[in-house]
């Protein structure tokens, strides 16, 4: 026993089992009066309080509390009766350092006189463990939250990027206990803060008439402070700072601020920040806000890198597409002039009608076909009757109108499987594919007539003509030209007989 008084050792002396389990206990045990005057002790409490003899050990307890109510509390709970158990509260040992402590105090009567027995045990420990037990959920909870914002943020691929950026301000505000946020994004030389947006809980409480879109760092204040040092900032008694420039009128009050940058490729690319936590900022929250920017900012960089992909290739679909289409309207145009440079080369200019060239080229492919897979195929050479007296008469204009007339009766009285084409001058020549002697002879007949009934007018005059035509059959033993000279004996022989009539080689074989 550390100390009894004269009264206590003759009572402890006449029982040594009890002093013995007063000595043994792990706990403090401490007797005093109902003043609180130390009665005894034992050498647990000595170490406890750090005495070391009795000229050590306070005259009362009274002074061993660290806040004199929690005594007071313990006082009364004794006053009612009730026992103190486990009663949590600072005490001060001899050193006047502070240990928390669990306190559980009965009253007895010891010769008429109450006496309070307090088991005091050092629980600071145990407390501490407990505080980082808390700050471990805490923090486990906030990284939580923060993997859960972060979580949400990459699902929202589709959304606009004011969303993101709405999202993640909330979550900071949230995950750090502030009460409001913002966000400001920096200019490529890092000279402009351009505000995004201030958190929701913040604009019903502001009332500044205008609130600047952007802002110079070098004129911004004690927030600036995280752009010009490039590191996290922490004010936790933003009401003490003599570098703050004060806040304009209608702005939110603010206690405590913290504010990060956020980096990209060496370049601050944003600055977030958030105020007003009930208790002080630190690292941690540096961290969790640091993390959510950095994760937001990872997402809007991939989200942006993708949009540019996009954009680009959707720039180079269309100009493909532009391109494809110019190409295809210079193919187009290249096939149109093709086309016309075919029919200028295979067309009469005059006339409009098929010229030699295409003309003897065509009746060599049917020549060809005919010698292959048999048929019957005729050719038919017409000559305009007189056409010199046409000339002559009404000038060579009203000749060419005649020639132009005549191209149009036969191309609408041929059939459109047969070939027509001008040999030169007023001499014209058919090929008749895929009929008889009969029905050759019959075309024959039914364009000399029309003819005969064309009337060709020209300013003033009207002028009529006849055509003399010789038709042959061709065989498929001999050439083109041969057909041809057969066809001109016809015509000839048409001329001869008196004009405007057709002669046929196929029926004298």
């Amino acid at each position: 026993m550390f100390y009894l008084s004269d009264k206590f050792q003759e009572l402890f002396a006449n029982n040594s089992l009890c002093k013995k389990f007063i000595e043994s206990s792990p706990d403090a045990i401490v007797v005093n009066d109902a003043s609180g005057v130390v009665l005894a002790g034992n050498t647990r409490a000595a170490e406890l309080f750090g005495y070391i003899d009795k000229n050590t050990i306070p005259p009362n307890v009274i002074g061993s509390y660290k806040n004199e109510e929690d005594r007071g509390r313990v006082l009364d709970m004794l006053s009612r009766g009730e026992s103190v158990q486990d009663f949590e509260t600072e005490i001060l040992d001899g050193k006047g350092q502070t240990f928390t402590a669990s306190l559980s105090v009965s009253t007895m009567l010891v010769e008429d006189s109450a006496i309070h027995i307090s088991i005091i045990r050092d629980i600071s420990e145990r407390k501490k463990t407990e505080v980082e037990l808390r700050e471990g959920e805490k923090k486990a909870r906030l990284n939580e939250t923060r993997f859960e914002a972060l979580s949400s943020l990459a699902g929202m691929a589709e959304a606009e990027l004011p969303q993101l950026y709405d999202f993640a301000l909330e979550a900071a505000v949230r995950i750090t206990g502030s009460e409001i946020g913002y966000i400001y994004f920096l200019n490529e030389d890092e000279s402009e803060l351009r505000l995004y947006a201030w958190s929701r809980k913040v604009m019903p409480q502001c009332s500044v008439e205008s609130i600047p879109d952007a802002y110079h760092v070098a004129d911004t204040g004690v927030w600036g402070e995280a752009i010009r040092q490039r590191r996290p900032m922490i004010l936790n008694d933003y009401e003490r700072c003599t570098e703050k420039k004060g806040l304009p009128a209608g702005h939110v009050p603010v206690a405590r601020h913290m504010n990060v940058p956020i980096f990209d490729g060496g370049k601050i690319v944003l600055l977030a920040g958030v105020g007003n936590k009930d208790n002080e900022y630190g690292d941690e929250d540096v961290r969790q806000l640091s993390l959510l920017m950095e994760g937001m900012w990872n997402i809007v960089r991939r989200k942006q890198a993708d949009e540019e992909l996009h954009k680009a290739y959707a720039e180079m679909e269309t100009k493909v597409e532009e391109r494809t289409a110019e190409l295809s309207k210079a193919l187009a145009e290249q096939k149109v002039m093709f086309e016309e440079v075919k029919r200028l080369a295979s067309t009469d200019s005059l006339t409009g009608a098929n010229n030699r060239r295409f003309f003897m080229d065509r009746a060599e492919i049917e020549l060809d076909r005919l010698s292959r897979y048999g048929g019957e195929l005729y050719l038919m050479m017409l000559d305009i009757d007189h056409f010199k007296n046409v000339n002559d008469t009404y000038g060579h204009s009203v000749g060419d109108v005649v020639l132009k007339e005549l191209v149009k009766c036969c191309t609408a009285t041929l059939r459109t499987s047969d070939v027509f084409g001008r040999l030169g001058g007023e001499e014209f020549a058919a090929l008749l594919v895929h009929g008889s002697v009969e029905s050759a002879i019959l075309v024959a007949e039914r364009l000399r007539q029309a003819i005969e009934d064309l009337e060709v007018r020209s300013g003033e005059h009207v002028v009529k003509f006849t055509v003399s035509i010789g038709l042959a059959m061709v065989c498929a033993d001999e050439d083109i030209e041969s057909a041809l000279r057969h066809a001109d004996g016809c015509l000839y022989k048409a001329k001869s007989q008196g004009r405007n009539r057709v002669v046929s080689y196929c029926a004298e074989v």
